[in-house]
């Protein structure tokens, strides 16, 4: 069974693309920001096929993808790309990306406006990175109204509940990767079964976009090709428990997803009592 969004038409946008692999090029980004500072674990880029038959979803179209414009800027793009494909925009600049961090920082700019911030959030004049909880605050601020962080327990739990948030809503996840140091969006997966049909389904593969491609990190090697499907083993290279900090500590040895859910459900009133 497969489920697949229609390709929309050419746009007049070209997606933002670096011209030069920036070879050797390392993450790094202070503490409350993404960061891949310490981190030795290497992943090499997969690019498998995706298993026929069964059941799978992606809910990618052709230019949904973003690079992210500055090292810095992994959720931005991501959130770009989450923006374009539930049909909120169909953005790809530089300028799209900037709005989207500066609604995910939007916390941390209110405590540096009352003085209690810190200028180390700027990278000669940039924005540098966000977190997960702005991240899913950051879509709510730019339309797409219901999504939440979830840190979980366990991998194959992390994937469950992030296939099953997906198949839900028809809306994208969010996955923190590299131990914290970056994001990727989960546009899609293949399972044995539809997880709406079948409790006992099986998760075989993701589809990811990576912000990072087409750069080379040092630590993490190339940046996944844009709608990447991954095995289900080969995501658990990329896709590991957060390292604590001093802003996430609560997170520390978790799986930390950015979730879609369903709005609530407006209360119906009993006729009897009326």
């Amino acid at each position: 069974m497969l489920l697949n969004k229609s390709s929309r038409s050419t746009r007049s946008t070209s997606l933002f693309r670096l011209s030069l692999l920036v070879l050797g090029f390392a993450l790094a980004v202070p503490g409350g920001a993404l960061a891949a500072t310490g981190l030795a674990t290497t992943s090499p880029t997969v690019n498998a096929t995706a298993p026929a038959g069964d059941f799978s979803i992606n809910l990618y179209r052709k230019g949904d993808f973003v690079s992210q414009a500055t090292p810095y800027w992994c959720i931005g793009a991501s959130m770009q790309m989450m923006l374009n494909m539930v049909g909120v925009t169909e953005g790809d600049s530089r300028d799209d990306q900037e709005r989207n961090m500066l609604a995910a920082r939007s916390r941390w700019r209110s405590s540096r406006d009352s003085g209690q911030g810190q200028d180390t959030d700027l990278a000669g004049g940039a924005l540098r990175g966000a977190g997960s909880s702005g991240w899913a605050r950051g879509l709510v601020e730019l339309g797409d109204r219901y999504y939440g962080q979830r840190a979980v327990d366990g991998y194959g739990a992390a994937v469950r509940v992030a296939a099953e948030a997906l198949r839900g809503t028809d809306r994208p996840v969010g996955l923190i990767v590299w131990r914290g140091a970056h994001a990727w969006v989960m546009s899609g997966f293949t399972a044995t079964a539809d997880p709406l049909v079948d409790p006992d389904y099986r998760i075989t593969g993701v589809y990811v976009q990576d912000p990072w491609y087409p750069r080379v990190s040092s630590i993490w090697g190339p940046g996944q090709d844009p709608n990447s499907w991954i095995s289900i083993s080969a995501l658990k290279k990329d896709f590991l428990p957060r390292r604590g900090g001093q802003r996430h500590a609560e997170q520390a040895g978790k799986y930390v997803l950015v979730l879609p859910f369903d709005p609530p459900r407006p209360a119906v009133r009993d006729r009897r009592m009326i």
